[in-house]
This record gives C-alpha cells, sequence and structure tokens, in this order.
C-alpha cells in the first residue's frame, strides 16, 4: 500500500509538471534587428578585425545558439571567439549592445566581407504575453579597400595661389592616417622638379590630413605652373600600415606679383595743419595698412641731429580710411634749428601681405611752423596729389597741387 501510494503521488506531480510546462510554454518570434552596427557599412573598413558591435534599442540577453561569422564570397574566414552583451538603462531610453571579439587579424585588401549575426542570438530580456522576441538573421557588407583612395582637396586643378600658406594646399583622406617613414612632396616648377617640401601628416574624428610644410613663405609667380605630387606609399592607414596611398599631384598656378614699388603715406596732417605745438600728428595710406608691433615715430631737432621724443605709433580706424598716428603730447617747438619728424621703414605694412613693408619717411619743420617752411623729404620719388590727397596723373595746367609737402601751381613744360 505504501508503495502504490508512493506511486500515485510521483504521477501526480509528473502531471502537474507538465501541465505547469505547458501553461507556461512561450512562443518564439525573431523580429529583432540592430539599429547599428560598427564597422558601418558606408565608409571603407580599414582596421584590423577585432571587435563587432551590434546596437539594439532596448535591454537583450544571450543565448546560447549566438553565433558571429565573417564571411568573404560564402565562405566563413572568421567566427567570434567572444560574445558579451553591455546593457544601458537611462531616464528615458534603453540600449543593448551585443559585442562580438575576434582574433585579432588583417582581411586582405581589394575584398568585401559580410558580418553574419545568427537568428536567435539575442532577444528581448523579458517576454511579451508569453513571446520571446529574439533578432532575425542579420547580414552586413564591408569594404576593405586596395588603397587610400584618391585625397580631397579644396582646390581643383590650376587654380590660382598666391603663396605657400594658403591652407587650400591640403590634401584630405576620409581616414584617420600616419605618415609612412618622412614622407615628402615634389615640388615641380612649369614641370621640373625644383625642391622637396617635407609633408605633415595628422588626423582628427576619422579625417586625415597631409600638407606641405615649407621652411619657409614661399611666393608662387604669377603665370607659372606648379605641382605638389604626393608620391605612393607617402602615409597609410591609421591602423594598417598595408593600406598606403596611391600618387597624387596638385597642380596650380601662380598669382603673386611684385609691387610697383615700395608703397609709403600720401598725405601728412602737417601739410594744413601749422603749430608751435605738437600733438596728434596723423599719416594718411591709400591702402588697408598695419602697425608693426612695437614701432614708434621719432621727433628729431635739427637735420636728424638729435632725438627728441620717440612716440608708439597706433592705427586709427575711426574713420574711413588708413591713418597712422602719433601723440607728441603738447610737445613745444622752440629750437632755431627746427625739427624732422621720421617713420622708420617696416613701421607699417600691407594687411593682406605683412611681408610687404612701407618706407619710411621724414617731415621738416622750423621752429616756427608755416606751410613755406615745411617739407618732406622720401626715400621714393613722389607722385602729385591734389588738394584731397588723392594721386593726380595727368595735372591740369593752373592748377593747385601738392608734392613733396609743398603746395604748387603746375606749369605745363
Amino acid at each position: 500500500m505504501k508503495k502504490q501510494g508512493l506511486l500515485r503521488t510521483v504521477c501526480l506531480l509528473m502531471a502537474l509538471c507538465a501541465i505547469t510546462a505547458t501553461m507556461g510554454a512561450t512562443e518564439i518570434e525573431a523580429t529583432l534587428a540592430p539599429v547599428s552596427v560598427s564597422p558601418s557599412a558606408n565608409r571603407p573598413f580599414v582596421a584590423p578585425l577585432e571587435e563587432v558591435g551590434f546596437v539594439f534599442d532596448r535591454c537583450i540577453k544571450l543565448f546560447d545558439n549566438a553565433s558571429v561569422t565573417v564571411k568573404c564570397g560564402g565562405e566563413v574566414v572568421a567566427t567570434a571567439v567572444s560574445l558579451d552583451i553591455d546593457n544601458y538603462v537611462g531616464e528615458k531610453s534603453k540600449q543593448g549592445t551585443l559585442i562580438a571579439r575576434f582574433d585579432k587579424q588583417n582581411l586582405p585588401k581589394g575584398k568585401t566581407y559580410t558580418i553574419c549575426l545568427s537568428k536567435g542570438s539575442v532577444g528581448w530580456v523579458e517576454c511579451y504575453n508569453d513571446i520571446q522576441i529574439v533578432n532575425k538573421a542579420y547580414s552586413r557588407d564591408v569594404d576593405v579597400p586596395e588603397n587610400l583612395g584618391t585625397p580631397q582637396t579644396d582646390f581643383v586643378n590650376d587654380a590660382p595661389v598666391w603663396d605657400s600658406t594658403n591652407l587650400a594646399l591640403c590634401f584630405y583622406y576620409g581616414y584617420e592616417i600616419a605618415p609612412v617613414g618622412s614622407p615628402e612632396f615634389l615640388f615641380y616648377r612649369d614641370g621640373e622638379l625644383v625642391d622637396k617640401i617635407p609633408a605633415d601628416v595628422s588626423w582628427d574624428w576619422d579625417l586625415g590630413q597631409v600638407r606641405p610644410g615649407f621652411p619657409e613663405k614661399t611666393y608662387f609667380d604669377l603665370g607659372v605652373r606648379y605641382s605638389l605630387v604626393l608620391p605612393a606609399g607617402s602615409v597609410s592607414a591609421l591602423h594598417r600600415d598595408d593600406i598606403v596611398n596611391e600618387e597624387y599631384a596638385l597642380n596650380f598656378i601662380g598669382s603673386y606679383t611684385e609691387p610697383d614699388a615700395p608703397f609709403s603715406y600720401k598725405w601728412c596732417s602737417l601739410f594744413t595743419d601749422h603749430s608751435d605745438v605738437l600733438n596728434e600728428v596723423s599719416f594718411t595710406y591709400d591702402s588697408p595698412v598695419g602697425v608693426a608691433e612695437g614701432a614708434v615715430i621719432e621727433l628729431y631737432e635739427g637735420d636728424c641731429e638729435t632725438l627728441v621724443k620717440s612716440v608708439p605709433a597706433y592705427l586709427n580706424t575711426d574713420i574711413n580710411c588708413w591713418l597712422v598716428c602719433c601723440d607728441f603730447g603738447g610737445f613745444c617747438m622752440t629750437s632755431e634749428k627746427g625739427y624732422t619728424i621720421v617713420i622708420p621703414d617696416g613701421a607699417v605694412y600691407l594687411q593682406q601681405f605683412p611681408d610687404i613693408k612701407a618706407t619710411g619717411g621724414q617731415v621738416k619743420m622750423p621752429g616756427v611752423a608755416g606751410i613755406a617752411d615745411i617739407t618732406i623729404k622720401r626715400k621714393t620719388n613722389t607722385p602729385i596729389h591734389d588738394m584731397m590727397g588723392r594721386v593726380v596723373k595727368n595735372p591740369v595746367p593752373g592748377g593747385l597741387y601738392i608734392k613733396d609737402g609743398m603746395k604748387f601751381i603746375y606749369q605745363q613744360r
């Protein structure tokens, strides 16, 4: 009797377990797909195969039959050696990532590979109405290129270039890159190799750039054809030194012209503002200029005999012209020898081309000011100006003009 009772009890328990198992059974539904995969399919793969990430828009769990492989031409060339889940729960969103790790390897160049995630590898952490949601079979192609491809430049061929500081003389690659050895550009002038220029290589956020490192500022002469050639194998992908650049040449035409003559100021306030007391003095230029750091304007007694005062030069930008000014602070001119104001060479430069410096100049004044006694001395021949300070190429006989700081009536020769 006891054995029969025990047998009935065991049978009853087995029946209850079967009923419970039937009630708790779940249906499998393969509808889950990743929202992103790394490496991306929209750009070449120029790194070793080491890790692939599948990102889902919810927390996930891993199943025993999970599998991630890489195929080429339908054949498996790599299989993940480990699979891990990284779930994130935020205030407004959840995210789960399947991380597939491989034995680190360089996939052969010039081929297309397919990353495959097998069906049912991951699924929702929770069931939905007794339905277990799992991923459907997923695949994505990636290309491993033969080389870095053609770089991008801001210039088209035969564009005009003034000098070597132009930032458009730069090659851009859509990858993080590294130099191969000590790369150099080949620099050609009218088809003749004239120099080798060091190539400066850098990268930032999936963008690599190579630019010529001219040792000093170089001007490209007007109308001359130049080429900057980056030889093949000068740079490589940052993480694969076997994927390198092809040769590429940037051709451009020089546009630099030497200035006709060193420029100088066209007018001085002392030409019309006469006083025995020196305050602010201004010099007018007909081009946008700047004042060199630490530049001064000097006041001498006599014909540059004794330095009396040296004051800072500054640019007055309050009006619609370019005035270089200085302030002598109410200096009283009492010497019988007179005085000379001197602008040193190089104190003023062209704003657009700072290497082009202005010539200096001298304005001479007696101790008692008078326009007939004020003269100007420059180191270059100066043009004729009208009373507004404008250059006059064809003066009219009988007209009143200014030359070398002196008013005069033009007489036809």
